[in-house]
């Protein structure tokens, strides 16, 4: 016989455990996708509750909204400019130590 016939027969026992084979691994493969979507509604809800217990859900009124943007953005522009006096006054000791130290070895 030719190889090509062998090769395609194969009994009826055989295609049903085939069948039986794939059918679990499509219920396998749901069951794993059920439970990411589970897991991904329980973290959102969750998520949700703890927004709502610190009162992030409540609307605020635009101009009050703003007052509170404006607080904000000034003391994170005070931050910010705390740190860059911080780095210039470093820089400017690094400078002078390492003057001290040149004319310290010229002598």
């Amino acid at each position: 016989k030719p190889l090509h016939k062998m090769a395609s027969f194969v009994s009826a026992n055989e295609l049903q455990i085939e069948r039986e084979k794939r059918k679990k691994e499509r219920q396998i493969a749901r069951e794993e996708i059920l439970k990411e979507a589970k897991e991904k509604f329980l973290k959102e809800k969750k998520r949700q509750e703890l927004k709502r217990e610190r009162g992030d859900d409540k609307w605020v009124a635009p101009g009050i909204s703003d007052r509170f943007g404006l607080i904000s953005e000034t003391k994170n522009e005070e931050k910010r400019k705390e740190r860059q006096a911080k780095i210039k006054a470093a820089k400017k000791e690094q400078i002078r130590r390492n003057t001290h130290r040149n004319l310290r070895t010229q002598r």
